[in-house]
């Protein structure tokens, strides 16, 4: 029987077992199989999992067979990381397989990489496949400050796990129609891009740069912006896609995925010019109410074509918050702060989004034909909800009116004031 001390709350990783009239002490993190372990190493920054390698005898050589390299801000000086990349690979078990690949930089080596030491590590993890494992299968590639050039790194990445990648993610990023996504990740199931500019030199033209992932299920595009006025994204096999927007940008968005199950939009009002998505199941619109910028006028009238698009979902969710009071945005470090701590400004009853446009409602008729649920989340108690709302989600539905099937709440949660203040 295992015994415990009495009054501890806490689990301990070392218990006392007696096993033939005698208590012995045993390890209970270090009982685990080494897969276990392997995927438990797998989450840390590599070099805080070679230094494990000193818990115990059990954790010596644990670290040489994890299938994640993870690499980040802790090394920091460019000739250091070169040798701590030799030093890593050749003590790596030879037969280790790397599924999962991680930089995480805040210094120049990803803006101005080593490409021959970059080429190494994707060759390595290519080898890896050889020897039993599935190939790289998750690539993340991250600047905290500066762009990276990822047309440098593309062509290698392509050469050597072009089939066997999966997942791909790309934070702070210059993408040109040339370097980006033409270089046959056929078989790229997910992507996610945040604070990327996608390039194509030719303003007037749209530009279409996921066209060439015919697998792709999954797309995340947070804060990211292009050169052309029209930015479409092509999924024959798109189910899921997300969309965040922190700033006004000038683009129109066109979306064409017949496949499409879930649409999530949350930042400032875009102009959604279509959404191609017969089979839409689920949509979350999380908008950043900001009369400041927009006419009021004109944001009803943004909102409400950007609800026309939404006339195929079966589940609708629409939330609101405020984001700037009267005196606009904060001016230094310490006024944003005080914001984010501060009560956030309250709306009058007749201010509120959906309530302050049912004369719009009213006057048009409903697009939605296939709508079960609608949910509206405001930061504050909502105001008793206008019959013109209802109507205009439900009169063209089949679906029944009642119970659970419309609720209008406040948030329990409010989503934050936010600015990208440096």
């Amino acid at each position: 029987m295992a015994s415990s001390s009495k009054g501890s709350k806490k689990k301990r990783w070392r218990s006392q077992v007696i096993v033939g009239g005698e208590e012995r002490t045993i390890d209970r993190l270090s009982d685990l199989p080494d897969g276990v372990l392997h995927h438990i190493l797998s989450f840390l920054d590599t070099k805080c999992a070679v230094r494990t390698s000193l818990v115990s005898k059990r954790w010596r050589f644990l670290w040489r067979d994890v299938p994640a390299l993870n690499f980040s801000r802790s090394v920091c000086k460019r000739t250091a990381f070169a040798e701590y990349i030799r030093n890593l690979l050749s003590l790596r078990s030879n037969d280790a397989p790397v599924a999962s690949i991680t930089f995480n930089f805040v210094y120049s080596w990803m803006v101005q990489p080593d490409m021959h030491l970059f080429d190494r590590i994707m060759k390595y993890a290519a080898d890896s496949r050889r020897n039993g494992g599935h190939g790289l299968d998750h690539l993340s590639i991250a600047h905290a400050v500066c762009e990276i050039r990822f047309g440098m790194l593309a062509a290698s990445i392509a050469a050597h796990h072009r089939e066997s990648i999966k997942t791909l993610k790309v934070t702070k990023s210059d993408l040109d129609s040339g370097s980006g996504f033409g270089l046959g990740f056929s078989f790229l199931t997910a992507l996610e891009l945040r604070g990327c500019w996608l390039y194509t030199g030719r303003e007037k033209l749209p530009v279409d740069p996921f066209a060439g992932l015919p697998c792709l299920n999954y797309l995340k595009l947070f804060n990211c912006s292009a050169t052309s006025l029209v930015f479409k994204i092509t999924g024959p096999q798109l189910l899921d896609f997300q969309i965040q927007k922190e700033s006004h940008t000038s683009e129109k968005i066109e979306v064409f995925a017949p496949k499409l199950k879930s649409f999530r939009y949350s930042g400032f009002i875009t102009e959604l010019v279509k959404l191609s998505a017969p089979s839409l199941d689920w949509a979350d619109i999380r908008i950043w109410w900001d009369p400041m910028k927009i006419e009021e006028l004109e944001l009803h009238c943004k909102y409400m074509k950007l609800l026309g698009e939404l006339h195929n979902a079966k589940s609708l969710c629409l939330r609101f918050a405020d984001i700037y009071d009267k005196s606009g945005p904060p001016k230094s470090r310490e006024e944003q702060l005080s914001r984010l701590t501060s009560t956030p400004k309250i709306w009058e009853e007749d201010e509120f989004p959906l309530t302050s446009m049912k004369s719009l409602m009213e006057s048009e008729a409903s697009p939605f034909t296939r709508l079960k649920t609608l949910r509206v989340q405001y930061p504050q108690a909502p105001p008793k909800t206008p019959c013109e709302v209802i109507n205009y989600f439900f009169e063209r539905s089949p679906h029944r009116v009642g119970g659970k099937s419309v609720k209008f709440e406040k948030r329990k949660q409010m989503m934050k004031q936010r600015w990208l203040y440096v």
